[in-house]
C-alpha cells in the first residue's frame, strides 16, 4: 500500500522525467491485479499531474505579472490558482476515496481467507493423529491471539454487506453457508466445544497446550469467560494432572498474573466461584475431584480476588470485587442455611476485603440481619422437633447448623465491630 502511494505521487510530480514515466508506470500496474482499478489508477494520475502543471504554471504568470505591476491580471490569476487548487484537492480526496475502497476490499479478502484457515484448521484438529491435533490447535489459537473472535464477526458483517451482488445472491450465499455450518456463530462454538473436550482429553500433551492456549487467549483478552476460567481452576487442582509438571506451572502462573492485571479480569474470576464450588460440591465419589480440598480452592479464588493485589487500582474503589462476591454468598446460605456448604461460605465471609462504602456496608449488614433472624428460627424449630420427635431427629444435621451460625455470628460481630470502629473515627475526624 505505501509502495503504490509512493509510485501515485512520484508519477504527479511534473518534476519527474519523462524517461521515468514508462518504467514507474509499468511498476504501478504490477501492483494492481485489478484492470478497473488500474485504468482509474491511471486516469487520476493523469488528472492530478495536469492540475499540478496549471498551477505551476498560473503561479508563474503571477509572478510576472507581480513583476510587470500588472495587478489587475495577478488578480485573475490568483482567483485562478485557488480554485485549481480546489479541484487539485477534490482529485485527491476521490484517489483517497478509491484506495479506502479498494483496502477495504483487501481486508475483507484477508479476513475471509483467515476465517477459512480458522475451519480448515477446526476440522483438521479432529484427526486422530496426536501431533497433527497439537499443531492444528496452535494455528487456531495463534489466528485468535491475532485477531480475536472478532475476526468471525467482521466475516459476518462483510458477508451481509455486497454493494455489487444482487439481494438474491447475497440471500443465496447465506443460505449455503448455514448449511455448510459456515455461520460465524456455529465456528466460534465449536471452536469453543472443541478447547472444552481437548481439556478433558486423556492425552496430556493435548490438554496442556489446550490450557496453555485458553490461558494465553484470556490474558490477552481475546476471550472472557467464568465457565472457562472454572474449568482451568478445576483442572489444575485435578489429581489427574499432578505430574503434569509444564501444565501446573503454567496455569499457576497464569492466575496471579491475570488475577493482577485488571478489576475486569477479577470480576471474572469472581463470577467462577460459585461455579467452581458447586462443581466440587457435586463431585461424585467416582470423580478425581472428589479428592479436592475445596477449601483450598475457595482460598485461592479469594486471594485472586482482592482489590490489593491489583497492579493498577481500579478507579472505582467505592465497591470491591469482594462486596460482590460477599452477596453471592450470602445469598446462598439463604437458599439452605442447613446444607453442608454453608460452613465454609461463613467462615469465607470472615475473610473478605470489604469496602468501605456505606450502601455496600448497609446491604451486607440487612443480609447479616436476615441470617441471624434465620437462625433464630431454625434454633426455635429444632426445639420443637427434639420436643414432639425424639430420637428421630437427625443430630448431625443439627451440629452443622449449629457450627455454621457460629461461624455467622463472628462474622456479624466482626462486621458491627468494623462498622463501629468507622463511626468512632469519623466522629474524631468531625471534632478535629
Amino acid at each position: 500500500k505505501r509502495v503504490l502511494a509512493v509510485l501515485q505521487e512520484m508519477l504527479a510530480l511534473p518534476q519527474t522525467p519523462s524517461s521515468l514515466v514508462s518504467l514507474l508506470t509499468e511498476k504501478l500496474l504490477a501492483l494492481i491485479p485489478d484492470d478497473q482499478r488500474r485504468i482509474q489508477t491511471v486516469n487520476d494520475i493523469i488528472n492530478l499531474a495536469e492540475v499540478k502543471v496549471r498551477i505551476m504554471e498560473a503561479k508563474q504568470a503571477l509572478e510576472d505579472s507581480i513583476a510587470a505591476q500588472d495587478f489587475s491580471r495577478a488578480a485573475e490569476l490568483k482567483d485562478s490558482i485557488a480554485g485549481l487548487e480546489n479541484h487539485r484537492n477534490q482529485v485527491l480526496q476521490e484517489i483517497a476515496k478509491s484506495n479506502q475502497a479498494v483496502d477495504k476490499e483487501v481486508h475483507i479478502e484477508k479476513v475471509r481467507y483467515d476465517m477459512r484457515r480458522c475451519r480448515h484448521f477446526t476440522a483438521i484438529a479432529q484427526l486422530d493423529e496426536v501431533k497433527i491435533r497439537i499443531s492444528a490447535l496452535r494455528a487456531i489459537i495463534d489466528l485468535l491471539l491475532l485477531f480475536g473472535f472478532q475476526l468471525l464477526s467482521e466475516t459476518a458483517s462483510s458477508q451481509t454487506v455486497q454493494p455489487t451482488q444482487s439481494p438474491d445472491k447475497q440471500q443465496a450465499d447465506a443460505t449455503t453457508a448455514e448449511d455448510k455450518g459456515d455461520a460465524p456463530e456455529d465456528i466460534a462454538q465449536s471452536i469453543l466445544v472443541m478447547f472444552s473436550e481437548f481439556l478433558d482429553s486423556e492425552v496430556s500433551d493435548l490438554r496442556t497446550e489446550t490450557a496453555e492456549g485458553l490461558a494465553k487467549l484470556m490474558y490477552m483478552g481475546r476471550i472472557s469467560s467464568a465457565k472457562m476460567l472454572s474449568r482451568l481452576v478445576l483442572l489444575w487442582y485435578n489429581p489427574v494432572t499432578e505430574d503434569d509438571v509444564c501444565l501446573r506451572h503454567c496455569l499457576g502462573v497464569f492466575f496471579q498474573l491475570y488475577a493482577c492485571e485488571s478489576r475486569s479480569h477479577q470480576e471474572v474470576v469472581e463470577e467462577s466461584f460459585l461455579p467452581t464450588v458447586r462443581t466440587l460440591l457435586n463431585a461424585p465419589a467416582t470423580s478425581p475431584l472428589a479428592e479436592v480440598d475445596i477449601n483450598n480452592v475457595v482460598e485461592l479464588l479469594v486471594e485472586l480476588t482482592r482489590p490489593s493485589v491489583l497492579i493498577k487500582p481500579s478507579a472505582n474503589t467505592e465497591v470491591s470485587v469482594h462486596d460482590y462476591l460477599a452477596v453471592r454468598m450470602c445469598g446462598e446460605m439463604l437458599k439452605d442455611p442447613t446444607a453442608p456448604e454453608v460452613r465454609l461460605y461463613a467462615k469465607t465471609l470472615s475473610n473478605l476485603e470489604l469496602s468501605r462504602e456505606e450502601t455496600t456496608r448497609e446491604d451486607l449488614t440487612t443480609l447479616l440481619q436476615q441470617l441471624v433472624q434465620m437462625k433464630n428460627k431454625l434454633d426455635s424449630d429444632l426445639w420443637c422437633r427434639t420436643s414432639f420427635h425424639g430420637s428421630s431427629f437427625d443430630p448431625g444435621r443439627k451440629l452443622r447448623i449449629e457450627f455454621a451460625f457460629v461461624l455467622w455470628r463472628r462474622c456479624y460481630i466482626s462486621w458491627l465491630t468494623l462498622k463501629n470502629r468507622r463511626r468512632s473515627s469519623a466522629r474524631v475526624l468531625s471534632n478535629h
